[in-house]
């Protein structure tokens, strides 16, 4: 799945340099959260003018296996929906054969021209690492003849500058993270296991059934209230935990969270809460993942994502969604979730994900008896989501039919956190975490 993620504070100039590949190249590890290696990346870049001068601004990056030329295909697809004003690619292998590298070069040009995207220029480096080398490998031309990048000096050849000093990796110091060595790690992060609480299969069963008494309760005409101050509550553990290990040993308030998340519908009637308290969410969502397993560690990992991308600390989000994904490919949620940050439309998700809870929690009186939120059958109708989130389709209510698309389906089974992947065939195409040059519009 190829994830499009919008920045907010970085630029280049070209012709009249603010910043240069050199600088550029070094942001990459924080941007994606990861080092890439053996891959292809897409810098995309929307431009304005001042006089003479011309300004690119980056707006997202992908990235793509750089022997998988499928999943670059599908990369230069998503970039040519986005219509940006200037494209870049680095092409990054240090064990690739050189014929593949050329091959790959070459597929990257050819695409570009067919799906008539603006590849200004690829670059070439054995490795994201300060002081590695880069040269240009090709200065392409606009319609009019002209190139943006100067095939000149800093342009055409130089070092990458200081991968510690980039401003993606300080924002992601500031985020209390720092870039992983690679992809596999950054995966890592959401593996199940929580050493300090063990969770049976029998007693996860009955925190499933006591989810299941909640929802009875409130369809006999209960409140809400009684999901929503659990909750709060476990917030507020959360909020009181010195550390990840701290909160990792909160039994009662794991289990309380796990119950709700056993659930659609208390999961969806707290969704308002983990968004205005996103700090407190992401971590306990994240130590939830770790100790669940199944429906409710899938449910918690939604949550975590939705609650990352209210506190603006995305970088890690995909491999979430990719996480759930594998283990789980019908997983509704997580695949509305995918492709809207697939598409860069963030705040449009979390509008969707409000207004499905306040709905909810308007109409809660009125639930029909025959509403199925049953965890067993998630995977309901579902028509392929680019810039909506159906309403009560995706949130709190029956879902329509999965459609096997490839935008959907990850190497695995499921979907990347930064890849685009089709059936059971290896498709990779990763694109970076917020770089915080502007919000996703």
């Amino acid at each position: 799945m190829v994830q499009s993620r919008r920045f907010r504070d970085s630029e280049v100039m070209t012709k009249n340099v603010l910043g240069t590949p050199a600088q550029i190249f070094a942001n990459i590890p924080g941007l994606l959260g990861f080092f890439p290696e053996e891959s292809v990346v897409f810098l995309n870049f929307t431009a304005t003018t001042a006089g003479t001068k011309v300004r690119l601004s980056l707006d997202f990056a992908s990235r793509a296996d750089i022997t998988d030329w499928r999943s670059i295909d599908h990369a230069c697809d998503i970039i040519a929906q986005h219509k940006p004003d200037s494209v870049w690619a680095l092409v990054i292998a240090k064990k690739t054969d050189p014929f593949i590298i050329d091959e790959t070069l070459d597929e990257i040009v050819q695409k570009a021209g067919e799906t008539n995207f603006p590849l200004a220029a690829i670059w070439v480096t054995e490795e994201i690492a300060t002081g590695t080398p880069y040269f240009l490998a090709g200065n392409l031309t606009g319609e009019d003849g002209t190139s943006v990048i100067p095939d000149t000096g800093v342009w055409e050849h130089g070092t990458i500058c200081d991968v510690a000093t980039a401003v993606s990796t300080k924002q992601m110091v500031g985020e209390g993270n720092l870039p992983e060595l690679t992809r596999s790690d950054v995966l890592a992060r959401f593996a199940h296991g929580n050493p300090y609480v063990t969770l049976s299969s029998s007693k996860q069963k009955k925190l499933t059934q006591k989810a299941r008494t909640l929802v009875g309760d409130i369809r006999l005409g209960g409140s809400s209230y009684e999901v929503r101050n659990l909750f709060v509550d476990c917030l507020d553990a959360a909020r009181d935990a010195e550390s990840e290990t701290a909160l990792l040993k909160a039994k009662d308030a794991l289990l309380s969270m796990i119950t709700l998340m056993s659930d659609k519908l208390t999961r969806d009637l707290i969704l308002d809460i983990a968004i205005e308290r996103a700090e407190d969410a992401r971590m306990l969502c994240l130590a939830v993942a770790k100790t669940a397993t199944g429906f409710a560690r899938h449910n918690a990992l939604c949550v975590y994502v939705l609650a990352s991308i209210a506190a603006d600390a995305m970088t890690h989000n995909f491999a979430a969604v990719e996480v759930i994904l594998k283990e789980d490919p019908q997983h509704v949620l997580a695949q509305c979730i995918g492709q809207a940050c697939m598409h860069g439309i963030h705040s449009e998700l979390l509008e969707a994900c409000l207004e499905g809870t306040h709905e909810l929690l308007s109409d809660i009186d009125g639930i029909d008896d025959d509403d199925d939120y049953d965890d067993e059958e998630e995977d309901d109708d579902f028509e392929e989501f680019p810039y909506t989130l159906y309403g009560e389709s995706a949130i709190g209510g029956e879902h329509p039919p999965v459609k096997d698309d490839e935008s959907v389906r990850s190497e695995n089974g499921g979907t990347e956190s930064t890849e685009c992947v089709g059936n059971d065939t290896d498709v990779a195409v990763d694109t970076c975490a917020d770089g915080k040059v502007r919000k996703a519009s």
